[in-house]
């Protein structure tokens, strides 16, 4: 049996989790979060020594016996494009895309800075869509070195909405054959993403300026897909550090008159808990903080290339 720390530098604080795998799934072991968010595009700053002391610290106190990492990372941090392809589309076709997009938003850096993972969407209008996730090569070097002070491998890093989505896939398998809609709710943005089962349809970033839009505006976001793809969406999920119970009741008041599942998604639904009882009320109240922690650490369901 393997042990995985997994971690999710969100932009708020650091959710960490021990997670064992084993043949018949993941085992909680314990899980934490940081009170200080860590900027991972400038490791060096001053400001990030007291949060840097606190997750080390952190990490010492659960994961003496984990010798690898696995890290989710927020969207924050990347350049998410969408444009539409042809069956067979060749890679240096995909390349001439990516190298336009890095140089419109970083015209002072090389392509080779930025790793992308793209991703293929089901077809819309009859046409094959992709979703490129660029990230820069400071990130990944930021996280080894994290790794490396922690005397631990890096085994897999994971875009967050990416993670969310395994978490979903392998907590609610009675959904896969489901339209199902997810949103990661932190401050002032939506990560919203629609799938069927390992077949990804949708991805997109909803910006709010009030906790009472969030309702009209998934409404908003959830009819256009569905219009888009002629599709009805059966289930709507959702998660994140602002998420609230004032938010879910005013969602369900807006979808009244439709026939749509609304939940709160939680992360340790399937997960085998090992923790002692006194913490199991926890993992709880604080299930839908923690996708992107449980996602990184489960097989892909999504296929995805990466470039550069």
């Amino acid at each position: 049996m393997e042990k995985v720390l997994s971690m999710y530098f969100s932009p708020t604080r650091t959710y960490i989790t021990l997670l064992e795998k084993a043949n018949k799934g993941l085992k909680l072991l314990d899980l934490s979060t940081t009170s200080l968010p860590i900027d991972l595009e400038n490791l060096e700053n001053p400001t990030n020594e007291q949060a840097l002391e606190e997750l080390y610290t952190t990490i010492k106190d659960i994961s003496n016996d984990a010798k690898f990492i696995s890290i989710s990372i927020p969207m924050e941090y990347l350049i998410i494009t969408q444009f539409p392809g042809r069956p067979q589309l060749s890679r240096d076709e995909i390349m001439t895309v990516l190298d336009f997009e890095i140089k419109h938003n970083y015209p002072q850096f090389n392509p080779e800075d930025f790793p992308t993972f793209l991703f293929e969407l089901q077809p819309r209008k009859e046409r094959i869509h992709f979703l490129a996730a660029i990230i820069p090569k400071k990130i990944f070097q930021t996280i080894k070195s994290i790794a490396k002070q922690c005397n631990k491998t890096v085994q897999r890093i994971e875009i967050s909405q990416i993670s969310a989505q395994n978490c979903f896939l392998y907590n609610y398998p009675e959904e896969r054959d489901n339209f199902v809609g997810l949103f990661n709710l932190s401050d002032n943005f939506i990560d919203y993403s629609v799938i069927k089962g390992e077949e990804f349809y949708s991805y997109n970033l909803i910006k709010y300026n009030s906790e009472e839009d969030i309702p009209k505006l998934i409404e908003q976001n959830v009819n256009k897909i569905s219009n888009e793809f002629s599709i009805e969406i059966n289930s709507l999920y959702l998660f994140g550090t602002n998420l609230n119970k004032i938010i879910l009741n005013n969602l369900t008041r807006q979808f009244k008159n439709k026939l749509i599942k609304i939940k709160r998604l939680n992360a340790f639904r399937l997960v085998a808990n090992g923790m002692e009882e006194s913490s199991k009320q926890i993992c709880a109240r604080l299930a839908h903080h923690y996708p992107a922690c449980v996602g990184c650490v489960l097989p892909e369901y999504h296929k995805k290339v990466k470039f550069y």
